[in-house]
């Protein structure tokens, strides 16, 4: 199937002009009363991996109905207590699609959110990665399923969403699908020999609300293998940022 044709979608979209780039390895994807030329790879690469994985991760992927008005709301937020990472992320984007989004202090919060407005990167990574609308529904894309790019993907959770403590629990990663943890811990003994401790299963009491959490621990022989071969970024891991070389993977 025409990649046009997986990401266009006539209910949040009202037309999708595009054209292939010049040296043919990009789509240029215009919307009707729309400024931007979008930008859409043909091939999927390491930080858009990254970008899947961090949206997975501490993003929050929304589409949202609008009273008298036929198409929807879209936007892909991503949250951080470091601006400088999240402008990081930023470039990634503007890397790939052309596209950034805006950084500001998230309300009632000590934290920043980078939000993303643009329908088609939202298309992209909804239907290309195939990200899903709820976390509960997390699966690992199969775009990613492989050795060169897992990594990248698993890089961009624990960035954003994954916990490093030195003294009690070392590396640690939250959700709310054991199945997505299950096939994370899986991949990453198959693809690179590192080795997660049994998921344990609890309740997390929030907001008045109680809500079901999965946690998965990195067992701490395989800390210094993990921090050495997955390529994280964020400076709890180590020291500043370090940028992703944009190299081009066929999905």
């Amino acid at each position: 199937m025409d990649l046009v044709e997986k990401i266009y979608d006539k209910t949040i979209l009202s037309d999708l002009r595009a054209e292939r780039s010049p040296e043919g390895s990009k789509l240029l994807c215009k919307v009707k009363r729309s400024k931007y030329v979008v930008v859409v790879p043909l091939k999927t690469n390491e930080s858009i991996a990254y970008l899947a994985g961090a949206i997975a991760g501490d993003g929050n992927f929304a589409l949202t109905k609008r009273k008298k008005v036929k198409f929807p709301r879209t936007s892909i937020r991503i949250y951080n207590a470091s601006k400088e990472y999240l402008t990081e992320l930023n470039h990634m984007f503007e890397e790939n699609f052309r596209v950034g989004g805006i950084i500001r202090p998230k309300k009632d919060e000590n934290c920043f959110e980078l939000k993303i407005d643009n329908k088609v990167v939202w298309l992209y990574f909804n239907k290309i990665t195939c990200l899903p609308l709820k976390k509960e529904n997390l699966i690992v894309p199969r775009a990613f399923e492989n050795k060169a790019l897992f990594k990248f993907f698993v890089a961009g959770l624990f960035d954003t969403d994954g916990f490093k403590s030195q003294e009690t629990f070392g590396i640690m990663l939250n959700s709310r699908n054991k199945k997505f943890l299950e096939r994370i811990s899986e991949l990453a003994r198959e693809f690179y020999g590192i080795e997660f401790g049994k998921i344990g299963v609890n309740e997390l009491h929030a907001n008045n609300k109680v809500y079901g959490r999965v946690t998965m621990r990195l067992k701490r022989a395989f800390c210094e293998l993990f921090i050495s071969t997955i390529p994280l970024i964020h400076d709890r891991y180590a020291m500043g940022l370090r940028r992703i070389e944009l190299r081009v993977f066929a999905v």
